[in-house]
């Protein structure tokens, strides 16, 4: 069994924000009036709903999506560095 030793196996509860990604995304739109139209969209009850549906509506969602896993994973590499844990892709 590959987890024989659970010693060297960790869990690990890495709580992103959706907030935070959704603003750093928006923060990478180059053209300002749809960056300005995202950050308005993205406030009070049902922001992820209406974000969502701009992104559909504006055709960014796929480029979201991309930045969404780059930036999940970014952050679980840097947390596993600062804690020398060694990543094996």
């Amino acid at each position: 069994d590959k987890y024989e030793d659970e010693s060297i196996y960790r869990w690990v509860d890495l709580r992103i924000p959706s907030y935070e990604i959704v603003n750093c995304f928006t923060n990478t739109i180059e053209d300002s009036s749809i960056r300005e139209a995202m950050r308005l969209t993205f406030q009070g009850r049902g922001k992820y709903q209406r974000i969502k549906h701009f992104m559909i509506t504006n055709g960014i969602i796929e480029k979201y999506y991309h930045f969404k896993d780059v930036y999940i994973k970014d952050k679980v590499l840097a947390w596993c560095k600062q804690n020398n844990i060694l990543v094996v892709e």
